[in-house]
């Protein structure tokens, strides 16, 4: 109760145990980790700035480092009365004394002291998410380069509609996730790479500090202008919840897709057992069951998002436990659901095998190169569309007016003799308007690999700033440690 300002009783238990539940020894260890990292850029910016004594400063720094030797053991043995951090500088006090150990809450609030701790943590799943991102995408443009030339039927209503390849699906789903690649990148810059610390309780402080030495000692490159928004938003949270959720949801689609072209009705691809699953009752049966895992994942995702926006919702604009607590309730775990589809996903596109037959045999029976017969008709005849799609129509509706053969049929509408030719034929053909001809995919995948490269070299340089940044806190710590009295 040493920094409760003039409350003169604890919070009552039972209010307590709701607001602040205990936590695994592993969470709180992280928590006390950032916070031991927090303090030491303080302390770094208040020895800078000559805003604290350096023999002050020295002391509480060395303290610091001896929490982090001894993992913190004195401080997981004792109870919170008001979270981590008072917890954190309770424990300082009474290990140093409210002369010392008081000094170091100076120019800084819990506020934005919480505003940095989200996005530090936040910037740890940024990154697993990122990279997982960036790994299935690698996978897909390794697997489109392997099967450019497999023919697969492109379905519209669930029916077959035309001639694609299985490359041209893939590259399709690798273009969508590239964008959601682009809006993580945009957002870490954005928003991610701001630092709430400087902004106190919402109001700024009087004292000359130096925030952008802190914030750059942790790892970020850029101060929020505005206190009261640095404390008070949490839009950051919405924004990475919703491009999340709308990469899951490709996700979700892609592994509907894979769940039906994974029954015995269609059987377009073959799986290894190592990404299925049998039956407790049925021996016969092999279950693709990791793509009902996507799917579930996929969706808690959506429900953390407008979790997070009912709770922000008529809240003033403030910092506010609303905002700050509620709303993110969990976010970390539900994050991981978006990191574990993501690997999931890649596993099963990276092992699952086409059976090119299945696919030519669905192309054929569902008539998908009509399309490109109309197209040829206009050519060949020099009429118009509408009359080729017509004639076509016809000619099927008579020959399953007749049990006959609607294949046959329709090739006999042009002079050319097409019916032989290989299902990748009416792939290829079409060169235009982002279709899936020859050189269309071999173009797209060199300008996807480039872009990939792009992102991943991005992620590289970003994570190689929070190392140095890192780095960078602890000579500087080592430095002020080693500074002669009066220094």
């Amino acid at each position: 109760m040493k920094t409760n300002g003039r409350l003169k009783k604890a919070l009552d238990p039972a209010a307590h145990a709701i607001v602040f539940p205990l936590k695994s020894e592993e969470a709180l260890l992280k928590e006390f980790t950032t916070l031991a990292t927090l303090n030491e850029a303080h302390l770094v910016s208040l020895h800078t700035t000559k805003l604290l004594d350096s023999e002050k400063i020295k002391t509480l720094l060395k303290t610091i480092q001896s929490f982090r030797q001894e993992h913190f053991a004195a401080l997981l043995k004792k109870q919170s009365q008001r979270g981590a951090y008072l917890l954190f500088e309770n424990h300082l006090i009474d290990t140093l004394g409210m002369d010392i150990a008081g000094s170091i809450h100076i120019a800084r609030s819990r506020n934005d002291m919480n505003a940095t701790t989200f996005k530090l943590n936040l910037r740890k799943s940024f990154f697993t998410i990122y990279k997982n991102l960036t790994k299935l995408r690698d996978t897909l443009l390794k697997q489109a380069k392997k099967y450019q030339n497999v023919a697969m039927p492109i379905y519209s209503q669930y029916q077959v509609a035309q001639v694609g390849t299985y490359a041209y699906y893939l590259l399709a789903i690798e273009e969508a996730l590239a964008r959601d690649q682009m809006y993580l990148k945009n957002l870490y810059s954005s928003s991610l790479d701001e630092c709430p610390i400087g902004a106190a309780a919402g109001c700024g402080s009087s004292f000359v500090n130096d925030s952008e030495l802190t914030a750059s000692l942790l790892g970020f490159t850029k101060c929020c202008n505005n206190a009261l928004d640095a404390v008070a938003s949490r839009d950051l949270a919405l924004r990475m919840f919703s491009g999340v959720s709308i990469m899951t949801t490709t996700l979700s689609r892609i592994a509907q897709d894979l769940q039906v072209w994974t029954t015995q009705e269609f059987n377009f691809f073959e799986l290894p057992d190592e990404i299925c699953g049998g039956s407790s009752m049925m021996p016969q049966k092999k279950n693709p069951y990791l793509l009902e895992v996507i799917k579930g994942k996929a969706a808690s995702l959506n429900g953390l998002l407008t979790q997070a926006l009912t709770a922000m919702h008529n809240v003033p604009f403030s910092n506010s436990v609303e905002v700050g607590t509620e709303a993110l309730q969990n976010f970390e775990s539900i994050l991981k659901n978006a990191a574990d589809a993501l690997t999931l996903t890649e596993l099963f596109l990276r092992q699952a095998v086409p059976i090119e037959n299945n696919m030519r045999n669905s192309i054929s029976k569902g008539l998908a190169f009509s399309t490109g017969l109309a197209e040829t008709l206009v050519k060949e005849e020099d009429i118009s569309f509408r009359e080729a799609y017509q004639k076509i129509g016809e000619t099927i509706a008579d020959a399953m007016d007749k049990k006959s053969d609607p294949v046959s049929a329709i090739f006999k509408l042009t002079n050319q003799n097409l019916e032989n030719k290989d299902a990748i034929h009416w792939a290829h053909i079409n060169e235009f308007g982002g279709g899936p001809g020859k050189q269309i995919i071999q173009a797209s995948l060199e300008q996807a690999k480039k872009r990939l490269q792009a992102d991943s070299a991005w992620m590289d340089k970003t994570e190689a700033t929070w190392l140095a940044a890192n780095e960078k806190l602890q000579k500087e710590v080592q430095k002020i440690l080693k500074c002669k009295a009066g220094v």
